[in-house]
C-alpha cells in the first residue's frame, strides 16, 4: 500500500486485510481496506488507524515516511470510533512516541483508557463534543460531531473546513480491497463503481443495519456540512459525487425499517430433488414479472449474503423442507439474526413440502410453522406481514402461483405509494 494525496494537505494512508472472516464473522473474499488520515496544518493530525496485527502498525508507520513525515511529527491523534480494526496499531505507537494529544469524544477516551493504557503519562486526554474545533494552522481547521451508535456509542465523525472533508470512519464505509491505482470515485468505471455499491449494501447489512434510526440521525446532523469529500475508515475515498455514497447509506437506513427494492428473497432448505419443481414456480412467476429474484439456499448461502438480499428486498419467500421441527434449524437461525438487524415491514409468505423423497409424511401441523414464524417476528417486533390469507401452502403449485403474484402485485402496491409524494413533489 502506497500513502495517496486526497486533496491539498490530506493524505490517505491504508492496509488491506484478506482470506479472514471480518469481526470473525463476515466473509470478505474481495478482501477490504482500512483507511488512515493525515491533516497537515501547521500541526499534524492524525484521523483513525488500522489494526494491531503483526506488520500492520509498521505498514502505517512506513507511509509516513513516504510522505516525508515521522510519527514524532504528530501533534493530534483522532479517534472517531474505538473498534479494534481503527485503533489495534495504538499499542505499537505507545512504543515509538508520546506526548500527543488525543482527540475523541469522552466515552471514547474512557475506552482508550481501558484498552490501550492511553492517560495522561502517555499523552494529553483531549474530549470533544458537537461543534468543537481544533484550529491546526495554515487554514486547517478540524470540526467534531458526534453521531453516536454509528454504530458504537461512541462514535464521531470529523470535518476538514476548508477542503470540506468528512472523515467519518465506518459510516459511509465498505466492504473491497481499494486498489493504489484508483483509490478515488472519479477512477474507477462504471462497472467498479457498483462494486463498491454492493460491497456497501453488504458492508452495511453486517454491520451497520440494526442501528438505521442512529445512522438517519447521524446523516440528518451532518447535512448542514458543505461535504465535498467523503473519506471513509473502509472503501474508496469519494470525491466526485460525494452525495452517492450518503445517498446510498441513506436508502439502506430507511430500507431496514421501510418498503426497499421491489424485489424478492427466496430463501429454502432442504434439497433440490425435493423441493425443485416448487422453487421452479417461484422463479417462472418472478421471471414473467420481470421481477428480481436472489435466490439463496439455507444454510449452504452465507448469513452475510442473505442478510444484505433481505435487505435490498421488499417481499421474502421462504420454503420449507419435511421436517419434524416446525422450521429447520438452520432457517430458524436465519430468520432470528433477520430479527436481531431489524430488518422490518416485509411482505412475505411460506410454503412446505408435504412429503419427503422416500414419502414420509411431514410431522407436524402446518399451524406449527405459523406459530414459530410469529415466535420469530414477535420477539423482535419486525412486522412481517403474510400476504397468503388461505390454508398454508403445501405442495400445491396453483397456490404457489397464486401466491407469487399477490406478493408482486402488493410490492407494487407499496412502491408506487412510496414514488408518489416524490412525483407530486417535482410537479409542485
Amino acid at each position: 500500500m502506497k500513502p495517496i494525496q486526497v486533496t491539498d494537505g490530506i493524505f490517505r494512508l491504508s492496509a488491506h486485510i484478506q482470506n479472514i472472516l471480518f469481526e470473525g464473522l463476515w466473509p470478505i473474499p474481495y478482501g477490504m481496506t482500512m483507511n488512515s488520515y493525515i491533516v497537515k496544518g501547521r500541526d499534524i493530525a492524525l484521523i483513525d488507524g488500522v489494526c494491531g496485527w503483526d506488520g500492520v502498525p509498521e505498514t502505517l508507520f512506513r507511509q509516513f515516511d513516504e510522505i516525508g513525515l515521522s510519527v514524532h511529527d504528530i501533534r493530534y491523534v483522532v479517534l472517531n470510533h474505538l473498534e479494534p480494526d481503527h485503533t489495534g496499531w495504538l499499542t505499537a505507537l505507545k512504543k515509538v512516541t508520546q506526548g500527543f494529544e488525543l482527540v475523541a469524544t469522552s466515552r471514547a477516551l474512557r475506552l482508550a483508557k481501558s484498552f490501550f493504557g492511553l492517560d495522561a503519562s502517555f499523552c494529553t486526554l483531549r474530549p470533544v463534543q458537537s461543534g468543537d474545533r481544533i484550529d491546526l494552522g495554515n487554514g486547517r481547521v478540524l470540526r467534531f460531531e458526534e453521531i453516536p451508535n454509528v454504530h458504537w456509542p461512541e462514535t464521531m465523525a470529523t470535518y476538514e473546513e476548508r477542503t470540506g472533508t468528512l472523515f467519518p470512519c465506518d459510516a459511509f464505509g465498505s466492504f473491497g480491497s481499494v486498489p493504489d491505482h484508483a483509490p478515488f470515485d472519479d477512477r474507477l468505471s462504471k462497472k467498479e463503481l457498483a462494486f463498491f455499491e454492493e460491497e456497501a449494501i453488504r458492508y452495511y447489512a453486517n454491520i451497520v443495519a440494526a442501528f438505521s434510526a442512529a445512522v438517519k440521525k447521524a446523516i440528518e446532523k451532518l447535512s448542514p456540512l458543505d461535504i465535498r469529500i467523503v473519506a471513509p475508515g473502509h472503501g474508496i475515498v469519494w470525491k466526485k459525487d460525494p452525495e452517492r455514497i450518503v445517498d446510498l447509506y441513506r436508502r439502506l437506513a430507511e430500507w431496514s425499517t421501510e418498503p426497499a427494492e421491489p424485489e424478492i428473497t427466496l430463501l429454502w432448505a432442504g434439497t433440490e430433488r425435493s423441493m425443485g419443481d416448487l422453487l421452479k414456480v417461484v422463479r417462472n412467476e418472478a421471471e414473467e414479472d420481470g421481477v428480481r429474484l436472489h435466490v439463496h439456499k439455507v444454510p449452504d448461502t452465507h448469513i452475510s449474503t442473505i442478510l444484505a438480499s433481505v435487505l435490498r428486498s421488499t417481499g421474502v419467500i421462504i420454503g420449507i423442507p419435511p421436517s419434524s421441527d416446525p422450521l429447520p434449524s438452520p432457517m430458524a437461525h436465519v430468520l432470528d439474526d433477520l430479527g436481531r438487524k431489524r430488518m422490518t415491514n416485509r411482505l412475505f409468505f411460506w410454503f412446505g413440502r408435504t412429503a419427503g423423497i422416500y414419502g414420509q409424511t411431514n410431522l407436524q401441523p402446518d399451524s406449527s410453522t405459523d406459530e414459530e414464524l410469529n415466535r420469530i417476528f414477535q420477539k423482535y417486533q419486525i412486522r412481517w406481514e403474510n400476504v397468503w390469507e388461505g390454508d398454508s401452502i403445501r405442495d400445491e403449485i396453483d397456490s404457489i402461483q397464486q401466491a407469487v403474484r399477490i406478493l408482486i402485485s402488493r410490492i407494487r402496491v407499496r412502491q408506487e405509494s412510496m414514488e408518489a409524494p416524490a412525483k407530486l413533489a417535482k410537479a409542485v
